[in-house]
């Protein structure tokens, strides 16, 4: 699915905002294409350490610190026990 044109016939049709909620593909797909504006993540005080976990985002082809994806954060607050994390890009 072409995303950027999804969001620019979205944007013809007057929806300025879209939640885009969903896995590790979807969200490196929709960063490896600038397509996200603002990013909410939530952490919970819970650790797993199954080897088999879906990351938190699949494969951005980025390896060295220097080429990282690079956001500032807006607010922070407190959800229940979570936490969180408004951010928007820098790059």
């Amino acid at each position: 699915m072409d995303l950027e044109l999804l969001l620019d016939t979205l944007g013809q049709q007057g929806i300025a905002s879209v939640l885009c909620e969903g896995g590790h593909t979807l969200a490196a797909s929709l960063l490896c294409a600038k397509l996200v504006d603002k990013l909410e993540l939530f952490i919970a005080p819970k650790m797993l350490g199954d080897p088999d976990a879906k990351p938190l985002v699949a494969d951005l082809g980025i390896t060295q610190l220097d080429q990282a994806l690079g956001f500032k954060i807006l607010r922070t607050s407190r959800c229940g026990p979570d936490i969180r994390i408004e951010m928007i890009p820098t790059c």
